[in-house]
């Protein structure tokens, strides 16, 4: 007799089995989304910070960005250089009486940052602080102003030039 009592319900019994699966079902759900959206918060993080390391790298490395302008300082000519990453970042000037980033010293400077996502008012202020807060700069005395090189993913290739005492940068093939 115990046996049919699961399979029979009496009247006036609840059933207890359908919203009990429900929320279990929804709580899964639930606990999977947030999951997800961790992993992805986590991701971001990771990679932006991949990112920077790959500029810092760029630029501060044995065969970096850095060493090469100085060499060209010194000796003059012109060298051309491959940045590979990181991809969708861009290469900007600071010169003359621009906002420099604080890192610069009231320089000029060039500087391996992410760009801003929307760029109307206060550019040049708002890029000098996102460089300064997400990138890596380098003070170079004699840096002439030049367009914004974005990286591209596969890697840019700029050329590095003394002509008249000043430093001009340009992009590979442009």
């Amino acid at each position: 007799m115990k046996k049919n009592r699961f399979l029979k319900q009496k009247k006036g019994d609840v059933d207890i089995l359908a919203p009990e699966t429900l929320k279990l079902i929804i709580s899964a759900i639930c606990i999977i989304g947030l999951i997800a959206l961790l992993t992805g918060i986590i991701y971001l993080f990771i990679s932006g910070g991949n990112k920077l390391n790959y500029a810092k790298a760029v630029v501060s490395g044995d065969n970096g960005l850095k060493k090469t302008i100085e060499k060209i300082n010194s000796e003059g000519g012109s060298a051309s250089f491959s940045i590979p990453n990181p991809s969708g970042w861009g290469i900007f000037s600071f010169t003359g009486t621009s906002k420099k980033p604080n890192s610069c010293a009231g320089s000029n400077c060039l500087c391996l940052c992410p760009g801003l996502s929307i760029g109307v008012f206060n550019v040049d202020e708002r890029q000098a602080s996102k460089c300064d807060s997400s990138g890596i700069c380098i003070a170079v005395a004699n840096l002439k102003k030049f367009d914004t090189i974005t990286i591209a993913k596969g890697g840019t290739s700029i050329l590095i030039e003394s002509k008249g005492g000043a430093i001009e940068i340009t992009e590979n093939g442009a």
